[in-house]
């Protein structure tokens, strides 16, 4: 699968799901999201369909050439529209190659909501399907003064080790585990 996280690269290794990021609510995050995917999609990629490398101007570029592309999206979160991760503002490695509205490398989450679990997610225009799929996403807990994510938080909700996150993501194995 692919993931989220450390810089693969350099011995790091990315994880599905992603990195749990825990914001507090009010506080402003800045995230430098880097892609690392490489020329070669894990899955068959449908070129036929509106997606990344068949907008003008990008239609003479491809995965194996150029990259898969990706964008992440907080789903969930109050975002200004240049950091919402809109599908054609993807980026490939490197960011070699920038979507038609790309903006910048790092993402400004404002936060100014209430506690809740969010989650962030790969956008890219015509593949989010095949990126989330491929393991493409991660946890968002955004805290507050009443859900701290601590033992003694004032609504009495489950902290660590009894505070957990679960992703259901359909999934189709081979007998043999693969």
């Amino acid at each position: 699968i692919w993931g989220y996280g450390a810089d693969f690269w350099n011995g790091g290794t990315p994880t599905w799901p992603g990195p749990t990021i825990e914001a507090r609510s009010k506080r402003k995050v800045e995230i430098r999201w880097e892609n690392q995917l490489g020329n070669s999609h894990l899955l068959p990629v449908d070129t036929s369909l509106h997606w990344c490398y068949s907008l003008h101007g990008y239609d003479t570029l491809s995965i194996a050439n150029d990259g898969v592309p990706m964008v992440s999206h907080l789903h969930g979160g109050h975002t200004d529209w240049q950091f919402d991760g809109n599908p054609e503002f993807f980026f490939s490695p490197g960011y070699e190659i920038k979507g038609p509205r790309f903006v910048d490398k790092t993402y400004r989450y404002d936060n100014d909501q209430p506690a809740g679990n969010l989650w962030y997610h790969d956008h890219a225009l015509g593949i989010t399907r095949l990126n989330v799929y491929a393991g493409l996403a991660g946890f968002y807990f955004l805290r507050d003064n009443i859900d701290t994510g601590d033992h003694k938080n004032k609504l009495g909700l489950p902290a660590w080790p009894y505070e957990k996150a679960y992703a259901i993501q359909d999934r189709m194995f081979k007998a043999n585990g693969e």
